[in-house]
């Protein structure tokens, strides 16, 4: 039996795919395999993907989807560009119709997040479209062909709105069950270092617009988890899929609400997927990187400690004083790498036992209110 990935998207869809002798793409075939008992031989899993050339590929880079993938037709309603109708010639040619299940991998949020004014509603009606088109290629629908999406990670050239706005349109779509589609992979803690900035071949820069090839192997992984419980009817008797009775640790611990228990603090109530309690904390999230609350659309401020208190409970402590009301708490708002200037990313995020990290939805957590359910995960 095969299993098929379909990996899409533009520069950092290239390197996941083929970055350090195809490192990422081999990941994640190979852990799909593992977490389902796959021998490798008579039952695997494998990756889609094809470099884009002349319009054609599942991958282009330095491309943004809406504008040159998707596009307002004369009507005014989404149509493939022409690289949406290389995507679809390309997948067609790629597709194995005798594949027991395709899955989409989206790995397509770079340009789009240089947009401080992109429209959430805008973009999740383009995803629709151009996905409708995609699954009636591969020859399925929304109920057969799931999209994973990687959430919009951190891009140095990207607007902290054109990020969010992403990220609350994948959870939008990960919400509604009739589109099918998951949360694969949250990845604030990357190092983002290919690049060489200054010239200097001796040195590293954290940071930058491309993923490394750890950051791809990050995502691999987690990615995997998500597939293959998406894939748990495939199982092979003890496999670890099936062992858990198809419900891995893949979600992550989601924060369900914030609560002021000082003029400068916060607990948080947490809710753990299959991953045991929290993972011992690096210094950079013992520092509290990443979390923060904001009263206004401003970014918001910086937490300066975190602290686990137990499998469901983390305190954060803040500079300063907290709104007395209509506070946001967010994890990884905006851009959101979890480093502090030229640092690595890699290790500071607050995870489980099996490395899946913490999480808010894109729209924050409220304090002092439970969190919504919208994110895509939380209800499986």
């Amino acid at each position: 039996m095969e299993l098929q990935i379909l990996v899409r998207g533009q520069s950092n869809a290239i390197l996941f795919a083929e970055g350090d002798r195809w490192a990422g793409a081999s990941r994640l075939a190979a852990e799909v395999q593992r977490l389902l008992g796959f021998d490798g031989v008579s039952d695997t899993v494998e990756v889609l993907y094809a470099r884009g050339e002349e319009q054609r590929g599942t991958a282009h880079s330095g491309t943004a989807f809406l504008g040159e993938w998707m596009q307002r037709g004369p009507d005014g309603a989404w149509q493939p560009a022409l690289l949406g109708a290389g995507l679809l010639s390309s997948a067609g040619e790629l597709d194995d119709p005798t594949a027991a299940a395709t899955a989409v991998l989206w790995l397509h949020s770079e340009y789009d997040s240089r947009s401080a004014n992109l429209a959430v509603g805008e973009w999740t009606a383009a995803v629709r479209q151009d996905a409708a088109l995609l699954r009636s290629v591969l020859g399925g629908d929304a109920a057969s062909i799931p999209y994973h999406f990687v959430s919009a990670h951190p891009y140095a050239d990207g607007t902290p709105e054109g990020h969010q706005a992403i990220r609350m349109g994948m959870e939008a779509l990960s919400a509604d069950p009739a589109f099918h589609a998951r949360i694969a992979a949250r990845a604030l803690d990357i190092d983002a270092s290919l690049d060489d900035t200054d010239g200097d071949g001796g040195t590293i820069e954290y940071g930058g617009a491309h993923i490394a090839p750890g950051d791809a192997l990050l995502i691999a992984d987690r990615a995997a988890r998500t597939i293959a419980e998406d894939w748990s009817a495939y199982a092979r008797p003890g496999s670890p899929v099936f062992l858990a009775g198809g419900d891995i640790a893949d979600v992550g611990p989601r924060v369900l609400a914030a609560e002021r228990i000082g003029w400068d603090t916060l607990r948080l109530t947490v809710a753990q997927d299959e991953g045991g309690a929290f993972a011992p904390l690096d210094a950079d999230a013992a520092r509290g990187v990443g979390w923060g609350v904001s009263g206004t659309a401003a970014p918001p401020a910086a937490a300066r400690s975190a602290v686990v208190q137990g499998p469901n409970t983390i305190d954060l402590s803040f500079a300063g004083p907290l709104p007395e009301a209509g506070g946001v708490l967010h994890y990884g708002w905006g851009y959101g790498r979890l480093a502090e200037g030229n640092a690595p990313g890699r290790g500071n995020a607050i995870t489980d036992q099996t490395g899946v990290p913490i999480w808010t939805p894109a729209e924050g957590v409220l304090i002092g209110a439970a969190a919504s359910t919208n994110g895509g995960l939380w209800l499986e």
